[in-house]
């Protein structure tokens, strides 16, 4: 149950995407430094082990241009679960600070991003990795039926995602609508990725649900805690 509730609060930390960096706080990274930092620190970063079946906890983080971030985090061993959580990012110096606290959560230098607290270092960003294509893990926001779309929108976020509901007919709708006014919120077990457009309109990405987890009365407190 500790490691649940541990990984609810990386949850907590959920999309709040899309907004600028304030420029006071060093700008998306895209600028120079100094010499021991990249020039830019968007992309993919991972402390994830080669090997998988020991006991360890697994965290990796996508740094958008647009300054929102996604966060995954992976409980091994036994009862293993897959967290996880997204918001703004920003940069102050050398350190990153990750919404919608903000919270400083770790410093670049040349070998990649150190985590505070001894939690060790995420490998600075990986060439080549995919930057719209999250795999499964557990997500909890708010539900909404409107106009004929299904959305979703993480707890804590601004960011809309429009829900590939054919990918998994869960009831959404029907609790939805038994509920009545307000979102839905929920936990979903989900991917996310691209997904073909409508004529006319830029490819979007989609958030995939795959299970529903369960309903909640309403968000839990935007908290982050790395592990």
């Amino acid at each position: 149950m500790s490691h649940k509730i541990m990984l609810y609060a990386i949850t907590a930390v959920l999309f709040m995407a899309c907004g600028d960096v304030p420029t006071d706080a060093g700008g998306t990274g895209e600028e120079a430094m100094n010499d021991t930092v990249p020039r830019t620190v968007v992309g993919y970063y991972t402390n994830m082990a080669v090997t998988t079946d020991i006991p360890s906890v697994e965290v990796e983080l996508w740094l958008h241009p647009d300054s929102s971030f996604i966060l995954r985090t992976t409980l091994r061993g036994p009862d293993p679960q897959t967290t996880g959580g997204a918001g703004s990012w920003s940069m102050h110096g050398d350190s990153l600070l990750l919404g919608p606290g903000p919270s400083d959560v770790g410093r670049f230098t040349k070998d990649g991003l150190i985590l505070g607290a001894g939690r060790g270092t995420l490998v600075a960003p990986i060439l080549g990795a995919r930057m719209d294509v999250v795999p499964a893990m557990d997500l909890i926001g708010e539900y909404r039926f409107e106009a004929d779309l299904h959305s979703f929108t993480p707890c804590g976020s601004e960011r809309v995602f429009p829900l590939a509901v054919a990918e998994g007919d869960m009831g959404l709708e029907a609790l939805s609508e038994k509920q009545g006014k307000g979102p839905l919120v929920v936990e979903l077990t989900c991917t996310l990725g691209p997904a073909e457009a409508a004529e006319g309109e830029a490819p979007d990405v989609y958030v995939f649900p795959k299970r529903l987890v369960r309903v909640l009365d309403e968000c839990p407190p935007a908290v982050l805690d790395l592990p």
